[in-house]
């Protein structure tokens, strides 16, 4: 059944004919297609780590009840808005050593940082394509895009429990200015005389038993999950 006879091809290499030069030619043009996407796929993503939606700044930040310690204190009490108010000033750096356009691509927390008043955490973050380092504490929040809050937010999320009570706090943080920004369309919605297209929904009462999740961006919503999961 088999020979030991060597097998030689003597034919000539054959010239591909038209239906295979369109295929050869079909599938460099896929190749191509895909090394363009993802050229652009990297240069996108290069360009959305330098820049980021630019949520306005609300100067209630700096009353919200964000801090376990008065998380349940009314807004008409004047003590917390005054140790709040004394909490800033002494421990907030300048608004433009703070806020930046890039996004937030790392988050460390450092230890605790103990103080009269309320406890305060400092962050190491590195912004952007290159990377830029930038500190800062809780006390400085209130002056930095609220984006960066929901960036946080979704990084230190994934580690709930070795995290807390960051966490909580910066989501006490984004539920107030979410009310907030809420309150505001309303306001503008009656000085201009027109009605809000979106009706408010009141707070879920299950909400205590269910645990935070991640914030989308694309329609501004958090998913919550049952604690029992």
């Amino acid at each position: 059944m088999f020979t030991e006879e060597p097998i030689i091809d003597d034919s000539e290499d054959e010239e591909p004919d038209e239906a295979e030069l369109k295929r050869r030619k079909a599938h460099e043009a896929e190749i191509n297609e895909h090394a363009h996407i993802i050229r652009e796929a990297e240069e996108k993503e290069k360009n959305t780590q330098d820049s980021q939606l630019d949520l306005p700044i609300t100067q209630k930040a700096f009353r919200f009840r964000a801090f376990i310690k008065i998380t349940n204190v009314p807004f008409s009490d004047i003590t917390a808005d005054q140790m709040l108010s004394a909490f800033y000033l002494k421990h907030m750096k300048p608004q433009y050593k703070t806020w930046s356009v890039s996004k937030i691509i790392v988050v460390k927390v450092t230890r605790p940082i103990q103080n009269e008043s309320f406890p305060n955490v400092g962050f190491n973050v590195a912004r952007g394509s290159s990377s830029q380092a930038c500190e800062f504490t809780l006390a400085d929040l209130p002056c930095l895009n609220p984006r960066d809050w929901m960036v946080i937010y979704n990084i230190l999320v994934r580690n709930k429990e070795k995290y807390e009570p960051v966490v909580s706090h910066l989501q006490l943080l984004i539920k107030s200015y979410i009310q907030e920004v809420g309150s505001m369309d309303v306001e503008i919605a009656t000085v201009v005389r027109q009605k809000p297209s979106v009706v408010r929904k009141y707070v879920p009462k299950d909400i205590e038993k269910l645990n935070p999740g991640n914030i989308f961006k694309e329609c501004w919503f958090i998913v919550y999950a049952s604690r029992d999961r």
